[in-house]
């Protein structure tokens, strides 16, 4: 159950939004008390909208930075108002199921070289979802989706020693969090700032892992699609690289010699400009979606005749 954060909670969510979606924050939210059954749980939401703030949640601490500190910056935000023992990271296009939490847990208290332990995302087949949950590095600097698609839970061999899991519902050592410094805003706004957390953790002599009876659901990209996304996946991929593994000749980012309150404008005006790019974006996808249904009628129609039809049969 969620509880104020002065109860002092061992486990304490820190939720990044946008405030794309607010109804899907609050579905967020929700799961989260109702997968923790009697557990004490505090939440922590860092608001990136320039918009007003949502309205109050119970025993929800908002934190209002007045700009988008992109996902790892928002971590690091929440991570500096809370003392807590674990630090569960929570997108708000994610929902936890009963037992996740617990789960998480019990895999972080099997290993005490664990700092970071993420859930699964299962389908209804019961198999891991086709998507990366975590990854493994090569020494030649390549890295590979683990586990496979189409994989059984039961079948993930924990014995695979993993580069990363993914940032989405992970829970995390406190402080192991602080010993790396916790994660790296410079991955702005976001993606590979897990492979980079977990990479450091792992130079520090900490292992990473998965919780396969740990599930949650999430609506993968829920926040940035198409070419953003692809933009931001690539920006930042060249980014790990260049800090891990500079090549000769990589240019290193150029100091900042402005004053602070020219570049605290600056900061604030580019980061409202991305998210209204970003819901610009989303917006142009979801016209363009449903034009596309409107000119491919029985694409959909189809589909959905049979599941009336076998729902009808059903009763």
């Amino acid at each position: 159950m969620i509880v104020p954060l002065d109860q002092r909670p061992d486990v304490v969510a820190i939720v990044p939004t946008l405030g794309l979606d607010e109804r899907r924050l609050r579905a967020c939210v929700a799961s989260l008390d109702s997968s923790t059954g009697s557990r004490a749980v505090g939440v922590v939401v860092v608001w990136n909208s320039p918009q007003l703030a949502p309205a109050a949640m119970d025993d929800v601490l908002v934190l209002v930075p007045g700009l988008n500190l992109g996902f790892a910056g928002s971590l690091n935000h929440g991570r500096s108002r809370v003392a807590a023992r674990y630090l569960w990271v929570v997108q708000d296009d994610l929902t936890a199921r009963p037992g996740c939490l617990d789960a998480l847990l019990v895999r972080l208290g099997c290993d005490d070289r664990l700092a970071v332990v993420a859930p699964l995302t299962v389908g209804d087949d019961g198999l891991v979802s086709p998507y990366a949950r975590a990854g493994i590095l090569a020494d030649d600097g390549t890295w590979s989706w683990y586990p496979p698609p189409n994989t059984a839970p039961a079948d993930i061999d924990s014995s695979v020693e993993l580069g990363y899991v993914v940032s989405s519902g992970s829970l995390a050592r406190a402080d192991a969090w602080d010993e790396v410094g916790g994660y790296d805003a410079s991955f702005f706004p976001v993606y590979w700032s897990d492979t980079d957390f977990c990479h450091r953790l792992r130079q520090r002599g900490w292992a990473v892992g998965l919780a396969p009876d740990a599930v949650i659901d999430h609506e993968v990209h829920g926040s940035s699609r198409g070419l953003l996304l692809e933009h931001f996946m690539a920006a930042n991929m060249r980014r790990w690289y260049a800090k891990h593994d500079p090549q000769p000749g990589a240019i290193p980012a150029p100091p900042v010699d402005v004053d602070p309150a020219l570049l605290a404008d600056v900061a604030v005006a580019a980061s409202t400009q991305l998210i209204e790019f970003s819901r610009f974006a989303n917006a142009r996808l979801e016209r363009e979606r449903i034009g596309w249904k409107l000119r491919h009628p029985t694409s959909w129609l189809r589909p959905l005749a049979g599941r009336v039809l076998r729902a009808l049969r059903l009763r």
